[in-house]
């Protein structure tokens, strides 16, 4: 018999293989006795793979002969990969510059042994940083060498700043006028301010500076 060679069923590691069973003459009158000796029989299931199938003959005298042909299964059904249905965008407060993101990505194949590799990106619970687009790819091979791919997008922008900063004045001085003079040397601490950016500058843009007359 000719040796067999098979696609995996759908969804299958192996496939139902079908084959005409070996068939045997003699010289007696007799037909010999075919039997299966090793291997899969016809219509059996067979896996991923090849496999020797041996039937032997044998006359009413005892007399035997032997045929063997291979039947090999290929798994030619890529694997399967899951990325995200949608890119991922986020918002983060003003002033932040990174954000963590978690996502998952499935995947799975018909035969065991297949393998994930993040060709591209951040992993899932990486920092990702705020104002880019990063793209994140994802590879899958089974053990026949099939590959799929899948790919997606996070992007994480930042909060406009629209909160006002904060500024403490000193309280109202009075004083009272220096010795002989029309007026007095004053001094106070400059007022200091926060804001939700992390920093602010203060700058005087009327009246007298601290210790002018």
């Amino acid at each position: 018999s000719e040796d067999i060679v098979v696609a995996n069923d759908a969804g299958e590691c192996g496939a139902i293989v079908n084959y005409s069973v070996p068939t045997a003459t003699d010289d007696s009158r007799e037909e010999p006795e075919v039997v299966l000796s090793s291997g899969p029989a016809s219509g059996a299931f067979v896996p991923v793979g090849s496999i020797t199938v041996t039937y032997t003959a044998t006359d009413t005298a005892e007399n035997s002969a032997e045929c063997t042909f291979t039947i090999t299964v290929t798994d030619d059904e890529d694997p399967v990969v899951t990325c995200p249905s949608s890119n991922i965008v986020e918002t983060v407060p003003f002033g932040e510059t990174v954000k963590e993101i978690y996502y998952t990505v499935p995947f799975g194949d018909n035969c065991p042994g297949s393998t994930i590799m993040q060709t591209d990106g951040l992993p899932s619970g990486g920092e990702f940083p705020v104002g880019e687009t990063i793209t994140n790819t994802f590879v899958i091979t089974d053990a026949s060498g099939n590959i799929t791919s899948c790919s997606f997008t996070v992007t994480i922008n930042e909060e406009v700043d629209e909160e006002d900063p904060v500024i403490t004045c000193p309280g109202q001085i009075i004083s009272l006028t220096d010795p002989g003079q029309c007026g007095a040397t004053v001094t106070y601490d400059t007022p200091e301010a926060t804001d939700n950016s992390g920093s602010a500058n203060v700058t005087k843009i009327s009246g007298p500076d601290t210790g002018d007359v």
